[in-house]
C-alpha cells in the first residue's frame, strides 16, 4: 500500500509550484520532501516532476496523476469527516439519580429540554414504584 503522505507531498509540490515554496507552506524541510517525491517516482517507476536547481515543470503523466491525488486526498478527508462527525455527539442513554424530592426540581423539567440536542440519545429519569414523576411535558404523574 502506498504512502498517502507521499501523495499529499507530491500534491503541495505541485500546487505551490516548488520545492522550496512547498516547503515553507507545510514548514517542513526541502530536502524531506525531495526525498518523499523521489521515493513516490521510484515506486511508481514514472518521473513526475522534472527538476533542477533553476527549473521545476510537472511531467505530462505528473500532471494526470497530480489531478488524481487532489481527487484522492479529498476523498480520504471526506471518509475521516465521516467518522469525525460520528464521534462528535455523544451516544447512548443518560441516566441520573437523585434523591426523589429533586426529581420534580431540578432533573424532571430540565432533562427533556437540556436532553433534545443530543440526536442519539435519550433520557430517563426514575423514581420510586408509585411516586409522582414529570413527564416530558412538564405535568406530575403518579
Amino acid at each position: 500500500m502506498d504512502d498517502l503522505n507521499d501523495y499529499y507531498y507530491f500534491a503541495a509540490v505541485v500546487s505551490s509550484g516548488g520545492f522550496a515554496s512547498a516547503s515553507r507552506d507545510l514548514k517542513i524541510p526541502r530536502s524531506k520532501l525531495s526525498r518523499r517525491v523521489s521515493r513516490l517516482e521510484e515506486g511508481l517507476g514514472a518521473r513526475l516532476i522534472e527538476r533542477s536547481t533553476r527549473h521545476f515543470r510537472v511531467t505530462e503523466i505528473g500532471q494526470a496523476f497530480y489531478e488524481r491525488c487532489q481527487t484522492i486526498l479529498q476523498e480520504a478527508d471526506r471518509a475521516k469527516s465521516i467518522v469525525s462527525e460520528a464521534q462528535s455527539d455523544p451516544q447512548g442513554v443518560v441516566r441520573m439519580g437523585c434523591p426523589l424530592g429533586l426529581v420534580d426540581i431540578s432533573v424532571g423539567g430540565s432533562c427533556p429540554n437540556s436532553w433534545n440536542v443530543i440526536r442519539r440519545s435519550s433520557c430517563r429519569s426514575s423514581a420510586p414504584t408509585g411516586a409522582p414523576t414529570s413527564s416530558t411535558n412538564g405535568s406530575t404523574s403518579r
